[in-house]
Order: structure tokens, then sequence, then C-alpha cells
């Protein structure tokens, strides 16, 4: 399976870390706001990155601003 990184874990990067968990991939998540990242690990069951692990694709789901 492959490893996913998700930067920006609102409603979109969340949803977007759920279904690819439900695959059973590995995702990890990134985010700015230190507590949203950590309501997106506890919810999707995926990890926070911590820089050091490399991974196949990127999704960028932030706010364009």
């Amino acid at each position: 399976m492959r490893r996913y990184l998700i930067v920006g874990s609102g409603l979109i990067g969340t949803s977007v870390a759920l279904a690819l968990r439900a695959q059973g991939h590995t995702v990890l998540l990134s985010d700015i706001d230190v507590g949203a990242r950590d309501d997106a690990v506890a919810a999707s069951g995926g990890q926070a990155w911590d820089g050091q692990q490399l991974v196949d694709m990127v999704i960028v789901a932030t706010p364009p601003a």
C-alpha cells in the first residue's frame, strides 16, 4: 500500500484521510494548527507527520487564502 501525506487537516483533509485509511493505506497528517492535526489523527486513525517519513504522494487540502 502507499503512504500518503495530507497537508491541511480540516474537513476535506480529514475526509480524504478517512477514505484512504478505509482502503488500507498509510496516512500521515500535517497542519500548522497542531490541535486540528491532532483531532484529525484521532478521527481518521492516521499519524502525525514529523517531517522524517518518506511518502508516495502529497495531498494539499488547505484554504486558498
